[in-house]
């Protein structure tokens, strides 16, 4: 007969995952930062990426692989795939100077993020940048970003054993 006020069950919580800048978390942690651009290219997109972001056969992205160190020691292994048609200046920037993490968040807005975390065995290319054996288990954040429904990138950066991610709100 009286409406009154609800109290859910349940409250949803949520909580804020910021896109971290690598040089800045190293540089956190009072370690001296490090960046090494590995390999750049431009290539078509694998078949497994285009039906993951959703785009044509003859989609082109830059490819990066990339090194972070802390002290001189391998912090984060990136393996980035940025989307020429939604980040033309991507194609020119040759990212040797500055590493892909850093030049996105500073060029390119994004509306829509999806983060996945997973701990995996570490192939042999990854361990030998980690300086690890391989199939030492490494924690493997994955990271796709859209600007209006368009991929912008796709990033997995692969860190040390031990690595803790922190998130507060």
């Amino acid at each position: 007969r009286k409406a009154g006020t609800r109290v859910a069950i349940s409250p949803v919580r949520q909580a804020k995952l910021d896109i971290p800048l690598v040089r800045v978390e190293i540089e956190s942690t009072g370690a001296i930062y490090r960046y090494m651009r590995l390999s750049r290219e431009i290539v078509e997109v694998p078949q497994w990426l285009r039906a993951r972001l959703d785009v044509g056969e003859t989609t082109r992205m830059v490819h990066l692989r990339c090194l972070h160190l802390a002290d001189n020691k391998p912090f984060q292994f990136e393996d980035r795939w940025i989307h020429i048609a939604a980040v033309p200046d991507a194609e020119g920037e040759s990212f040797e100077a500055i590493n892909p993490n850093e030049w996105l968040v500073k060029a390119v807005p994004f509306t829509d993020v999806e983060f996945a975390f997973q701990a995996e065995p570490a192939e042999a290319d990854v361990a030998a940048m980690l300086g690890v054996k391989p199939s030492t288990a490494v924690f493997v954040a994955e990271r796709t970003t859209w600007l209006s429904g368009m991929p912008v990138t796709f990033a997995r950066m692969h860190f040390q054993p031990g690595y803790r991610m922190v998130s507060r709100t």
